[in-house]
């Protein structure tokens, strides 16, 4: 991993492993390598996501690569 003024540079397979639950997490970037602006990881959810949860302080944005997740939002259920 190597940084740019405020850019993370990653190649491939390079990141934080971080086993939760039964969902492998690869972090890309941290909190701490943004300055608090955001965290994303790459993850296989293999036999669905990790159920329904509140972001209470945060957002949370999803970009689906194979297969597909259902994603509720209020009461609308969309399938990505």
């Amino acid at each position: 991993m190597s940084f740019t003024g405020n850019r993370v540079v990653l190649g491939p397979n390079e990141g934080k492993l971080l086993q939760v639950s039964d969902h492998p997490l690869t972090f890309k970037a941290t909190k701490e390598d943004t300055n608090g602006a955001y965290s994303l990881f790459e993850a296989n959810l293999v036999g669905g996501g990790p159920g329904q949860h509140i972001h209470e302080n945060e957002d949370e944005a999803l970009y689906i690569l194979e297969g597909e997740i259902n994603i509720k939002l209020g009461d609308d259920i969309f399938v990505a």
